[in-house]
Order: structure tokens, then C-alpha cells, then sequence
């Protein structure tokens, strides 16, 4: 493919992606009565209330929003979500996409059912929903592209190239494979939305319907590989020699940056997929540390490896939407950064997020994937946060920004906003 044709092809592959929570949301307002009330009156959704507490509210407002997002809901003069003229949401299609979930859980149970679903009896915009999984099933095997080749072929992942071509840019394509694989860690709260928003408990960590945890710890860190080249610079010019890695999961982070590193995550899990990360170099791994990073003893084990500089990668958010209410997890955020404060003094933190994001916004700039990031945490305990939000923490905890690097960029009312940053942060 030629460079434009490429990209095109990209988009279309990240709008499939939308298909997977698309289809689960529909089922999911069936199944809570949302449907009946976008067509008599409309939704009003306080957003700013919605997203300060992990609950049933957050999670239904979260998918409103992602329809919204998506031009599958308008909105009238008042706020309210309503339903557009043209739209997938009736009964027609929402009693076509109960039936195609359950062709999808019958598939997580063996996949060489695919071959019996009849993907033209449903709407594009629902079939897409198999690209998820599909696209998974390839991964653990790859031999299984040939046996895939039909669905694939109708539901647009396969091109005049083949098989192995389309195979090759789809899992080579990192932020494509990475949001991909974010979405599939999250396959059991996606196929069971309606029991997330009757139980939110089952989506803490370990619960049920918790992501999976060796799934998530992959994908983030293959997001974080989007910031490395700018940070892995920044380190350089800093003379940093060690770094503790702050929620390393898998060691993609630590690995692409290439100096010693001590891990430290608190999934046991993720610190040994990260020792197969590290398995060519194996001698830049200079401490382990499984716990959380809450924990000030813990803290103070990994100081003992003696790191001149740290990094926490989109995992304040994390720890912000953990407790129920919004208060609780911004005290869990100024622990951290005081116990931080406490054990390392003034070595630089440097601390990469990606900002939250309206709804709005996200119609306006017709980014796929940026609207799954957006909407995986709205459904989960996390809470994205402004970058105004956790300055002002930075400031209360005693820390100053000495230096902001910009990571990525969404239009925004004509402009270039920066919604992706790394704050190096350091306590006075």
C-alpha cells in the first residue's frame, strides 16, 4: 500500500474496533431501560458528577457518551442524549445485536465457531464487532489466518495482498495492535456491561469482571512505546543513569528506554513478563518489586537498588479511581507523591498521562481510538483527570513542574490541544 492508502486503511481498522463495545452498549441499554427513554424525552447526564465515583451512573453515562461520540446519539437544546433521524439504536437492530452477543460468548468458548456465523445477517456497524476477538484468536496463533479468511474478508480485514500481508500490518501497527489489545484485556466487562452497571465491585481489581491483568499490562506498555523515543531524549540530556518504573508491567517501557531499571508493579504477573522483556539484556534489570506502590516499605526497598530518577506512566489515573468517591482517590494521589517525597527527595518524578477528554471533543475530532481509550475508563474504576487537576495536586503535595513534553495532540475547537503529556515533576 502507498503511504495515504496506508492511513486509510488504519482508520477503517481502528473504526472496526469500535464495533466490539458498540454491539455490548446496545445490548446493555436493552437490558437497563436506557432505550426506552432516549425515545421518550432523552438522557440527561451530568458528566462532571458521573465521572467523579465508580459506579452505575459513571458506567451508563460513559456509554451514552461513547454512542454520542460515535453520531450514534445527538444532543438536543437542553443536553439531553436523544436519538437521532438515522441510527442504529431501534429494536430491530438492538434484538439483532442480543443475538450476535451471544454468538461471541459462544466464540470466546471455542473459536473454530466463527465459521458458522452468518455475518450478513447483521449490520456492519454490529459484525464489526467479531474484529476484536478475530484479530486476538490470530495473535495466539497465527497459523489460524487461513481459517479465518472469510469473516475476515467480510468484515473488511482482508485486502488484494492476502492474508499474511493484512495479518502483518494489523498486529505490526503499534497504536492499532495496542488499543486492540487494551479493548480484548477488558473483554469480560465489555461482554457483561449490564452486570458491571448492577454490580461495579466485580470490575475492582480481581474481581469477575476485572480486566485481564497480563492482557492490560501488555497493551498499556505497548501504548507507553508511543512515548519513549521523547523520554528516553529527555533522560539522556538529564544524565539519568537508573530508573525506578513505577506500575512496569510489562517492561515494555523500561526495555524501549534501554538504562538499568528496578520494576515495580504489583502484579507478579507483570513483573515476569517483564523479565521475557528483558531476556536480551537482562543486565540493565537491577531490582523487583511486587507490591503496591502505596506501600511506602515497598518504596523504600526499590530506593535501596539507588535509581537517580523515576517514572509513573498513565498509572495516577489508576489510583484515582480506585476508591468510591473522587476525595478518597485524590488522597490516595497526594499519598503517593508525599511518600515519593519522603523516600527520594528531590529526584525528578516524571509523571505521563493522558488528559480526560468531552465527549464532544471526541465527536468533533473523529479519533477512534482516543474514544475506546476514553470510554475503557469510563466503564473500569479509573479516573482520567485534566492536566490542571493534577498540577494543582503537584503544588499541594509540595512538587514543581520543571518541564512539560507533549506526546500527542487532539483538534479542538480549530486548535492543537495536547491531551497526551509527561510532567517532570520535583519535590521542594
Amino acid at each position: 500500500m502507498k503511504p495515504k492508502e496506508t492511513e486509510v486503511f488504519h482508520q477503517q481498522v481502528a473504526e472496526k474496533l469500535l464495533g466490539f463495545p458498540t454491539l455490548n452498549i446496545l445490548c446493555s441499554l436493552a437490558e437497563t431501560g436506557l432505550h426506552e427513554q432516549l425515545g421518550n424525552g432523552g438522557i440527561v447526564v451530568n458528566d462532571t458528577v458521573s465521572k467523579r465515583a465508580f459506579g452505575p451512573e459513571k458506567v451508563m453515562a460513559g456509554n451514552l457518551g461513547f454512542l454520542y461520540a460515535t453520531n450514534q446519539l445527538d444532543k438536543n437544546e437542553t443536553g439531553r442524549y436523544v436519538l437521532p433521524e438515522k441510527t442504529i439504536i431501534n429494536d430491530r437492530h438492538i434484538l439483532t445485536a442480543l443475538q450476535l452477543r451471544e454468538e461471541l460468548r459462544r466464540l470466546s468458548e471455542d473459536w473454530r465457531l466463527v465459521a458458522e456465523i452468518d455475518l450478513k445477517a447483521f449490520l456492519p456497524e454490529l459484525r464489526t464487532a467479531l474484529a476484536v476477538p478475530l484479530i486476538g484468536i490470530i495473535e495466539e496463533n497465527e497459523q489460524r489466518y487461513r481459517s479465518l479468511e472469510k469473516p475476515l474478508t467480510s468484515l473488511g480485514l482482508a485486502d488484494e495482498d492476502g492474508l499474511n500481508a493484512i495479518g502483518a500490518r494489523l498486529l505490526g501497527h503499534r497504536v492499532i495492535g495496542s488499543y486492540r489489545n487494551l479493548s480484548y484485556s477488558y473483554e469480560e466487562a465489555i461482554n457483561h456491561l449490564t452486570e458491571v452497571i448492577e454490580n461495579p465491585q466485580t470490575m475492582q481489581f480481581g474481581g469477575s469482571l476485572a480486566r485481564n491483568e497480563k492482557r492490560n499490562a501488555l497493551s498499556s506498555n505497548e501504548l507507553i512505546a508511543n512515548v519513549v523515543p521523547r523520554l528516553a531524549t529527555y533522560l539522556q540530556r538529564a544524565a539519568r543513569t537508573r530508573l525506578v518504573d513505577f506500575g512496569s508491567g510489562g517492561g515494555h517501557f523500561a526495555a524501549g528506554i534501554g538504562m538499568e531499571t528496578i520494576l515495580f508493579d504489583r502484579s507478579a504477573i507483570a513483573n515476569q513478563e517483564a523479565l521475557q522483556t528483558f531476556a536480551v539484556r537482562p543486565e540493565l534489570i537491577k531490582g523487583m518489586v511486587t507490591g503496591s506502590i502505596l506501600d511506602l516499605e515497598k518504596m523504600k526497598e526499590a530506593k535501596q537498588a539507588k535509581p537517580d530518577v523515576a517514572t509513573i506512566n498513565y498509572i495516577l489515573h489508576d489510583i484515582l479511581g480506585q476508591p468510591e468517591s473522587f476525595a478518597e482517590g485524590v488522597s490516595l494521589v497526594k499519598e503517593f507523591l508525599l511518600n515519593y517525597r519522603e523516600v527520594f527527595g528531590q529526584m525528578p518524578l516524571l509523571i505521563t498521562e493522558s488528559w480526560d477528554v468531552s465527549w464532544d471533543h471526541l465527536r468533533e475530532a473523529n479519533k477512534p481510538y482516543i474514544t475506546l481509550f476514553q470510554w475503557l475508563h469510563e466503564i473500569s474504576p479509573q479516573r482520567l483527570m485534566d492536566g490542571g487537576t493534577l498540577a494543582d495536586i503537584l503544588i499541594e503535595c509540595e512538587f514543581m513542574i520543571r518541564e512539560v513534553i507533549d506526546h500527542g495532540f487532539l483538534p479542538i475547537n480549530g486548535e492543537q490541544v495536547p491531551v497526551n503529556q509527561t510532567l517532570v515533576a520535583v519535590a521542594q
